[in-house]
């Protein structure tokens, strides 16, 4: 057998660095940054306002009828029903 070289200096200890953990948390800020952005969006959507918007989650009712009154004439034989 061949003898191994064994060494106690620090200088020459060789360590292999494991990057996964590093990976996790890259993968994980860019999945949270990507939720709070879709939420963003959905909330500019629907309550017409954001994370920093002007009318801080009340939903903008005016849109939302307007909305409802276009849905209502565009769809054929809906209303009586």
């Amino acid at each position: 057998m061949a003898d191994q070289y064994v060494t106690n200096d620090p200088n020459e200890i060789v360590v292999k660095k494991d990057t996964s953990g590093t990976a996790l948390v890259v993968l994980t800020t860019l999945a949270l940054l990507g939720s709070l952005f879709c939420i963003e969006k959905a909330k500019q959507k629907h309550f017409d306002t954001g994370f920093f918007g002007k009318t801080k989650g009340v939903p903008n009712v005016e849109a939302l009828t307007e909305k409802a009154i276009q849905e209502m004439r565009t769809s054929p034989g809906q209303i009586g029903r």
